[in-house]
């Protein structure tokens, strides 16, 4: 029986989906991003809602 985890994670992820963006307080993009970029937009988003609090 050949498992295919790739396909396993996409298809909880997209049952999940809703769950995750019903309760995230930031979404951060992340396509066509290098992993530098993507981890300063979570600080941006981070230290945004933190100046908000």
């Amino acid at each position: 029986l050949a498992v295919n985890p790739r396909k396993q994670w996409r298809e909880l992820m997209e049952a999940r989906r809703h769950l995750y963006e019903e309760v995230a307080t930031a979404v951060v993009a992340t396509d066509g991003r290098t992993p530098e970029e993507v981890a300063q937009a979570v600080l941006d988003a981070v230290e945004l809602k933190e100046a908000e609090a």
